[in-house]
C-alpha cells in the first residue's frame, strides 16, 4: 500500500507541475483559489491530494486550500458512492497527512511547501456504517485548539449531521494542526 501510494502522489505531482506552466488563480464567488497544482485523486478504497507551490499568493493561504479541494471532492464521491450503494468511510487510523518544508509554516509565507493527504477507504456492509460528509478544521500554524474543534462539531452536528460522526487530529512537525470530520449528511438515510 505505502508503494502505491508513492507512486500516486509522484503521478500526481507530475502530471500538474508539466501540465501547465504556473499556477493560476481563479475566483469563485469571492474566494480566490489555486487552480494548480492542486491534484486529488479518489477511488473505492484511497482519496490523495497534493499540492505543491507557494504557501501563501498575494496574503492568501494557498497551500491549506488543498484541503477544501479534497472535503468537497471526496464529500461528492462518498455521496454518489452511497447512492450507487457503495457504502464507504475513511479508515482514520491508517490516514497519512503531512507537510515539508525546512521550515516552520508561515514563518516565510512566500516559500513553497508540499502539503499532502492519503485517505484509505474502507467498504463497509451495512450503510449504517458509513459516511457521506467529509470536513476539516484546522490551522496551517497550529492555532486550533480541542475546544474550538468542539464548539465547531457542535454546529455541525445541529446544520449538518445526521447520525453519527468520527474525527481524527493531524499535526506535522513544521506546525500544520487540523481536525477531519467525517459524518452521516442530514440528507441520507443511514439505516
Amino acid at each position: 500500500m505505502t508503494r502505491l501510494i508513492l507512486v500516486v502522489v509522484t503521478l500526481l505531482l507530475f502530471s500538474c507541475q508539466f501540465g501547465k506552466d504556473k499556477a493560476t488563480i481563479a475566483t469563485v464567488g469571492t474566494n480566490q483559489i489555486l487552480t494548480c497544482p492542486y491534484s486529488i485523486f479518489i477511488t473505492d478504497s484511497l482519496a490523495i491530494g497534493v499540492y505543491e507551490g507557494p504557501e501563501f499568493v498575494e496574503g492568501k493561504d494557498i497551500a491549506h486550500q488543498l484541503s477544501n479541494a479534497i472535503a468537497n471532492e471526496l464529500g461528492a464521491f462518498l455521496k454518489q458512492s452511497f447512492l450507487q450503494k457503495k457504502y464507504l468511510k475513511i479508515d482514520f487510523n491508517n490516514a497519512k497527512v503531512w507537510t515539508e518544508t525546512p521550515y516552520v509554516l508561515g514563518e516565510f509565507p512566500d516559500s513553497s511547501v508540499r502539503y499532502s493527504i492519503v485517505f484509505p477507504l474502507i467498504k463497509v456492509e451495512n450503510p449504517k456504517h458509513s459516511f457521506t460528509g467529509i470536513e476539516h478544521r484546522g490551522s496551517w500554524i497550529g492555532k486550533i485548539t480541542e475546544k474550538d474543534f468542539k464548539q465547531w462539531q457542535k454546529r455541525m452536528r445541529e446544520s449538518l449531521i445526521k447520525g453519527k460522526d468520527e474525527w481524527h487530529l493531524f499535526k506535522t512537525k513544521e506546525g500544520f494542526a487540523e481536525y477531519w470530520l467525517q459524518f452521516q449528511h442530514k440528507d441520507f438515510e443511514h439505516k
